[in-house]
């Protein structure tokens, strides 16, 4: 694996999927919790991907990447994968946040140096 959730991004994923699983129901969960980790796995192996967009305003090094852009398409996927591009000591991508495109990061992500 060469990305690396951090607690809040685990949690956010828990609470994406539990939503979807209520509103949507368990074959929805199946396939956004697909859709989720493949755009994680993209950024793990191309942390600059096409696509992704600098979120300087957040940090150094931080980065954004829509998970729908994981399944080749708009629409369909309204989260964001919010990220350090720059591997840790462990050599994996740190993942922040994961948040509904109408969040603003600026309040929910405290400045990372």
């Amino acid at each position: 694996m060469s990305y690396r959730l951090l607690r809040r991004a685990e949690r956010d994923i828990e609470d994406i999927l539990d939503y979807t699983f209520v509103n949507f129901g368990p074959d929805q969960v199946d396939r956004y919790a697909a859709l989720i980790i493949a755009a994680c796995r993209i950024i793990g192996e191309t942390p600059m991907v096409t696509g992704s967009r600098p979120r300087n305003d957040l940090g150094a090094n931080v980065r954004s990447y829509a998970v729908a852009l994981a399944a080749g398409r708009t629409g369909g996927a309204s989260h964001i994968l919010y990220y350090v591009a720059e591997r840790g000591a462990d050599g994996r991508i740190p993942i922040i946040r994961v948040m509904h495109e109408r969040m603003d990061p600026s309040r929910r992500i405290s400045r990372l140096r």
